[in-house]
């Protein structure tokens, strides 16, 4: 029995889409603790100029080739927004974060990565993009119960630490 005939190719893009979605994030868990360990043997800019370089490239591999689309800015304003985007979207939130990483431990550093939708939600409700439906609340509430068990390991991690001392 040939199963495959009642799969649609939408079905198969989401069990695709999913799995990349886990391999995201398996990935983007990894970069703390990697870069961590990068930043012993060379400076931050160095370490995110290549890594940014290289995902640069094969983005730009990929438009180009399998997309076969060229690269045009219509008017200069693109060139200002991209450029902006890449200083200030990329560059100095990559930097900043993996400074802060040279002075916290990984665990911090994931803790305040994992409030950022909070905050985001909080600006986009703060300049009026957002409004918070009944739904989102609730999402909102679920993922701040998640971070309370990661606040109560540390807590009794450093009340160890005091009382050894």
């Amino acid at each position: 029995m040939n199963l495959y005939k009642y799969i649609t190719s939408f079905t198969l893009i989401d069990r695709i889409g999913i799995a990349a979605i886990f391999l995201m994030y398996a990935i983007f868990s990894t970069t703390l603790s990697l870069g961590k360990s990068v930043l012993q043997y060379g400076p931050i800019v160095t370490y995110i100029g290549l890594r940014m370089l290289i995902s640069g490239i094969i983005l730009l591999v990929y438009y180009c080739c399998a997309l076969q689309k060229k690269i045009v800015f219509e008017r200069k304003k693109d060139i200002i927004g991209f450029l902006n985007i890449a200083l200030f979207g990329i560059c100095a939130s990559y930097v900043l974060c993996f400074w802060a990483l040279q002075h916290l431990s990984i665990a911090k550093s994931a803790f305040l990565l994992i409030l950022s939708p909070f905050f985001t939600a909080f600006f986009a409700w703060l300049h009026k993009f957002e409004t918070f439906t009944p739904k989102k609340l609730l999402g909102l509430l679920i993922g701040a119960l998640g971070t309370i068990p990661m606040l109560r390991s540390e807590e009794r991690r450093v009340g160890k630490e005091c009382r050894s001392r």
